[in-house]
């Protein structure tokens, strides 16, 4: 008798679970761009520029050396240029090699889920889904983490895990792994290892 019971509450929360990631991705901008999140940092000057910092915007990937110029800018070099387009209009990765970010930054492949492994969702992952600190998909482990804040408002709340994404090669071995808001495929091109 108790088992019925359990059973006739887990087929609700699914389903609400489902819904709310299903309304989150709808909201979401499906551009590629990335809408500031509420962890980050406001924007100011900077005082110092990171350096090995690769980015591609409006198809030429650069790279920031970590120097400014006399208005504090910090200094690029183009490194490469696609022959399409950018995955994601300006998202960094951190320290990986020139011909690795260009392979990763530009043209995304016309079928992503040819270097997708295996695909978890909240519903699969139950408990064992974690906790993270910002909307959207981010590079961790063995492929890539979609994320849903739990509050808006509060700065210090932590979101759930909603998705695993497994990459056959392996994710980018990227030092910035802050959840992005980007959709699933760009986050696909953009961090499952493509050479």
């Amino acid at each position: 008798m108790r088992s019925r019971g359990l059973f006739v509450w887990i087929i609700p929360a699914g389903l609400a679970a489902i819904a709310g990631v299903l309304g989150y991705r709808y909201l979401r901008d499906a551009d590629g761009t990335e809408r500031p999140s509420p962890n980050d940092p406001p924007p100011q000057a900077h005082t110092q520029c990171p350096s090995q910092v690769v980015r591609c915007v409006k198809g030429e990937v650069r790279l920031q050396s970590g120097d400014q110029d006399a208005e504090g800018k910090c200094l690029e070099t183009k490194i490469g240029a696609c022959s399409a387009a950018c995955v994601a209009e300006g998202l960094p990765l951190e320290r990986v090699d020139d011909s690795l970010a260009r392979a990763q930054l530009c043209d995304p492949p016309a079928d992503v889920e040819a270097l997708v492994a295996k695909e978890e969702t909240i519903t699969e992952l139950l408990d064992d889904g974690g906790v993270c600190e910002a909307d959207g998909f981010g590079p961790d482990g063995d492929g890539i983490v979609e994320c849903i804040l739990r509050s808006t408002k509060d700065p210090d709340a932590l979101g759930i895990i909603v998705r695993r994404i497994h990459c056959k090669k392996g994710p980018v071995a990227t030092f910035d792994r802050r959840p992005r808001t980007i959709s699933r495929e760009r986050a696909i091109a953009l961090y499952c290892l493509r050479l």
